[in-house]
């Protein structure tokens, strides 16, 4: 989400407000949770607890967000514990409204029942249901028709990249990246079944430990796009080593058994050791590419709040730290291109 569309979403609460008023609801009870890539409100109809998620039309337009819900609906139809989205008054998935700062996007979810879990905190037991709860879902992905038009796929995805770093000429060394990974990426198969709608978000952050023993409820499929289905085993692969990141053999077993118990279910075959290096590139491009697309136009933003400050420096932080790794990266391909002395 554009820092400047964060900020005028949240004057007065205006866009909640309105977009709340298409859903049943308890009068007063809407509250504000978070802002991130979303807007996340909480709010009641009678003793149960429901969440408002919505963004500027400017960050994803409604038929993303309508594809996603619709591939959430399949899953739930299926018998995976997807959080599914609640119809509104008029029955539909999704609303928008209208304001002066632009239309935003809205649906709406029903609290799941359960327990949060955390990476650095999961058992090995947990890790295992966490892994086989993957596998669960791409098999499903697998055989997924949208009923519309997909979700888009790595390669619009790096059209994304491509559209960012076309405004910001001075980031050379990611613009190289980019041209060379997406050449890489053309030339890795996408067919035996190791390819299709990928979750792209399967943090732990977006699971939940049902009450039922062993069972995990996933949500936030926000950010879910076409791709191989590797790209969410590295993702947990990475928060793994992030949370666990003071013991490295801590870590390394953590994931071991994440991949064990997606293994239950599906293979991880040998085409992963090279594959997920590039996933990894993927990845990161990808989030440099959103950090710099966040931060456009904020200089401009005049009287803004202190915790704005905080953000923006742990977003041009994270900005510093992945250009380091493009040109270490570039530096260290050269090298390798380099004739011998």
């Amino acid at each position: 989400m554009r820092l400047t569309n964060m900020l005028a979403g949240m004057i007065g609460h205006i866009p909640a407000a309105r977009l709340l008023g298409e859903w049943e609801h308890e009068p007063g009870s809407l509250a504000f949770w978070r802002a991130s890539s979303n807007f996340v409100y909480s709010f009641r109809k009678g003793d149960d607890v429901f969440f408002l998620r919505f963004v500027h039309e400017d960050d994803r337009s409604r038929h993303a967000i309508e594809a996603e819900l619709a591939f959430v609906d399949y899953l739930a139809a299926a018998g995976y514990p997807a959080a599914a989205p609640v119809r509104s008054r008029w029955g539909n998935l999704v609303e928008s409204a209208e304001t002066e700062t632009g239309t935003y996007h809205g649906c709406v979810f029903r609290r799941a029942n359960g327990r949060p879990v955390t990476a650095a905190s999961m058992t090995a037991s947990q890790l295992r249901q966490w892994g086989e709860s993957l596998a669960r879902l791409h098999l499903l992905a697998r055989d997924y028709v949208p009923p519309g038009p997909p979700r888009p796929d790595w390669r619009e995805t790096l059209a994304f990249v491509r559209s960012v770093l076309t405004r910001h000429p001075d980031e050379t060394a990611a613009a190289e990246e980019l041209e060379r990974l997406a050449s890489e990426l053309a030339r890795i198969p996408e067919a035996n079944g190791e390819f299709g709608l990928v979750h792209y978000d399967f943090q732990s952050d977006n699971v939940i430990e049902s009450e039922e023993e062993g069972r995990f409820s996933v949500f936030d499929f926000d950010d879910a796009m076409r791709h191989w289905f590797l790209m969410d085993v590295e993702i947990v692969r990475k928060e793994l080593l992030e949370e666990r990141a003071s013991d490295l053999k801590e870590a390394e077993d953590a994931y071991a058994a994440f991949t064990a118990g997606y293994r239950t279910l599906r293979p991880i075959g040998p085409e992963a050791a090279t594959l997920l290096p590039l996933l990894q590139r993927f990845d990161e491009l990808y989030s440099f590419a959103r950090v710099v697309r966040s931060l456009e136009g904020i200089d401009e933003v005049p009287d803004q709040p202190d915790w704005l400050a905080g953000l923006r420096g742990k977003l041009e932080r994270a900005l510093r730290r992945m250009r380091a790794g493009f040109v270490s990266r570039l530096l260290s391909g050269t090298m390798e291109t380099s004739p011998r002395e």
